[in-house]
């Protein structure tokens, strides 16, 4: 799914946090972002593995996440296919460009339904019979920008990931 039809689906309208993320991104051509993530398994609760690294995107389409720590690892949307390390996957389900559009401020409503949770927060749930590997997305925002968001799994783990450093 292009950008184009996720701004055509976009559902936002009382929803302060997400809407003012539209509104900080709408004139930019590309963003950088820092993170640092923390992810728990249900099974190891008191476990959880760290990382770190970058997150770039380039309008319309271009996304690219990658990871400087525990090991390199890089994840790149070209517009049309996913490639992990270089290599082309095939994933089932929704992109990783979809699942993190809020990033820009986009959410595609036959993806999720968004709750405002306060001002400053929202949750995004994936809608029942779409497969994907999360069923929900907790999603911070401090000066119009994500400062941090919990990726809920489907196993009841969760990833906790804090973005900084915006550049645009």
């Amino acid at each position: 799914m292009t950008l184009a039809l996720v701004l055509i689906s976009l559902i936002s309208a009382g929803h302060p946090a997400l809407d003012s993320v539209r509104l900080e991104f709408k004139n930019k051509e590309s963003f950088k972002v820092q993170f640092e993530q923390k992810v728990t398994q249900e099974l190891f609760p008191d476990d959880p593995e760290q990382a770190s690294g970058r997150i770039q995107f380039t309008k319309p389409n271009q996304f690219e996440w990658v990871y400087e720590k525990p090991q390199k690892k890089k994840i790149r949307f070209d517009g049309k296919q996913l490639w992990v390390d270089g290599e082309l996957v095939t994933t089932p389900g929704i992109s990783l460009e979809e699942a993190f559009s809020f990033l820009w401020g986009e959410a595609d409503s036959k993806i999720f339904d968004i709750e405002k949770v306060s001002t400053k927060q929202f949750r995004l749930k994936v809608k029942k019979g779409l497969e994907t590997s999360f069923k929900s997305i907790d999603v911070w925002v401090e000066n119009s920008r994500v400062s941090q968001a919990i990726v809920h799994d489907q196993l009841d783990g969760s990833s906790q990931i804090r973005f900084f450093n915006w550049k645009f």
